[in-house]
């Protein structure tokens, strides 16, 4: 039995690192990247005349990629906070005995050498607001990971002009960000779980959808980012 779990983590956290490289690096580039083919499939399907049915199937399929991609991001930057030592001790204490037991972290430890972080991102999902908020908060040792986030400013480059810099507050530009992304994580499960599921999501409400998300993502990176010391 033990044998076995002691497996069964291994092969989820060396399937991590494969993926990883240098991710870390660019961890909110990887978000999109994740999803980019899934944005050139929308486009290519909505501008044919195929069946209805099968557009509202590129559409699932988008948000279905949106959550694995929100979730890679965050195993992610997890890990990589974890290497700059700048995750609370205690909460990473708090997290782990939720998940896993000693005799299991002692086989660990003992066959692999295997990062704290590296054993959270293997073994929490991040597909719920909720989620993300009771994990990150802990890590950090934040009383409000959500808050913090949506209180930051964004800096980022100007699409029409890559010499000039924009700013955002995430509660201000996106008021109603929760509730959208927290739909998008509920969608995923729907359309994931129910297969007899007729539910149809337009392409305006998914446009809106994601932008928020997108957002999110974006100032979610910008605040982790901030504990990282600056060399």
């Amino acid at each position: 039995m033990k044998k076995r779990i002691l497996k069964r983590y291994i092969k989820k956290i060396d399937e991590m690192r494969s993926l990883l490289g240098k991710r870390w690096e660019y961890p909110y580039d990887t978000f999109l990247e994740k999803i980019y083919l899934s944005r050139q499939l929308i486009q290519l399907v909505e501008k044919s005349n195929i069946k209805k049915e099968i557009k509202i199937e590129a559409r699932k399929n988008f948000i279905i990629n949106c959550v694995t991609a929100v979730e890679v991001f965050f195993k992610d930057m997890i890990i990589g906070l974890d290497w700059f030592e700048v995750l609370n001790e205690d909460g990473i204490d708090e997290l782990l005995s939720e998940k896993i037991t000693l005799t299991e972290a002692r086989l660990l430890f003992k066959t692999k050498n295997i990062s704290l972080g590296e054993i959270i991102a293997a073994k929490f999902s991040f597909q719920s607001l909720p989620e993300i908020n009771k994990i990150m908060k802990k890590l950090l040792g934040v009383s409000n990971f959500l808050k913090e986030v949506e209180q930051y400013e964004v800096t980022e480059i100007d699409e029409d002009n890559e010499e000039e810099k924009v700013k955002f507050v995430l509660k201000n530009a996106y008021p109603d960000w929760r509730k959208k992304v927290q739909e998008i994580f509920e969608l995923r499960h729907k359309f994931v779980h129910q297969v007899s599921f007729k539910g149809r999501i337009g392409l305006h409400r998914l446009r809106e959808l994601y932008r928020n998300l997108d957002a999110f993502v974006e100032a979610s990176e910008q605040y982790l980012l901030s504990f990282v010391p600056v060399e």
